[in-house]
């Protein structure tokens, strides 16, 4: 084999490497995420801190505390992939409309 065609192998093959190093690179930094600790919070009212919240503080615990005490019922449906999606229905009354409020 002549020197020009080997060297031109080895330059290909370290394009190939490289061009596969930096898709990797790129893929992790898009895709992972690090697995978040659980916080243990033994608050009855976990609430976010901050001065921006100080405003609704009140508001918000009364919020979580009338949420508590109002009637529901516990739902679920399994997803087209197998995931089971859990929720509480409250019926505010017959025939109303319905909102659906999801997070994360």
């Amino acid at each position: 084999m002549p020197l020009p065609l080997i060297i031109a192998l080895i330059v290909l093959g370290l394009l190939i490497i490289s061009a596969l190093v930096t898709a990797y690179v790129c893929f992790y930094i898009v895709f992972y995420s690090p697995k978040r600790k659980r916080e243990n919070n033994t608050e009855e009212h976990p609430l976010p801190e901050g001065k921006m919240y100080q405003l609704y503080r009140e508001q918000m615990i009364k919020w979580m505390d009338d949420s508590k005490t109002t009637p529901h019922k516990d739902v679920e449906i399994r997803s087209f992939d197998g995931l089971t999606l859990r929720g509480k229905y409250y019926e505010h009354f017959p025939d109303a409309p319905l909102e659906i409020l999801f997070h994360g």
